[in-house]
């Protein structure tokens, strides 16, 4: 039986104790290198950018949840990728890929099902009535929604 056996000798400078970054390492990877330098320009530029709204919302997370059978708040964001597949992005970072007309399909069929929270019900009738208060010329403005 033949066994072998790797061994790397550490740099005399490294100390075990002391905290050191990836420019003081001695033997430098490059790959961590631009790995480190990209994470710190994304970084960054993600401080730079203002906050965007979440475009899906609670009810379109819950439909979602119940689709694939997930917690609504573990969906990320969907997207349709070449008109053909849709992916849902969950926050630990999976993605599930799904055929787009199976997936609107149960769109179809969860809503038709799922019964409005008391929020969103309220924020339905508030769109309603403004509507018709508009037809009826009762204001022409606006309120501020929550």
């Amino acid at each position: 039986m033949t066994q072998s056996v790797y061994t790397q000798q550490t740099a005399s400078s490294f100390n075990y104790n002391t905290p050191t970054t990836v420019t003081e390492v001695p033997f430098k990877d490059e790959q961590a290198l631009a790995q480190a330098e990209l994470y710190s320009h994304l970084e960054s530029q993600a401080e730079a950018v203002a906050p965007t709204q979440d475009p899906l919302t609670s009810r379109d997370r819950r439909i979602i949840g119940e689709i694939i059978e997930v917690q609504p708040e573990s969906v990320r964001t969907i997207w349709i990728e070449g008109g053909i597949t849709v992916w849902v992005q969950l926050v630990g970072g999976g993605r599930l890929p799904f055929d787009r007309n199976w997936f609107t399909t149960r769109v179809a069929e969860v809503k038709a099902t799922l019964p409005e929270t008391p929020r969103e019900r309220n924020e339905r009738l508030s769109d309603e009535l403004e509507k018709a208060c508009t037809v009826f010329g009762l204001f022409d403005h606006k309120f501020p929604k929550n």
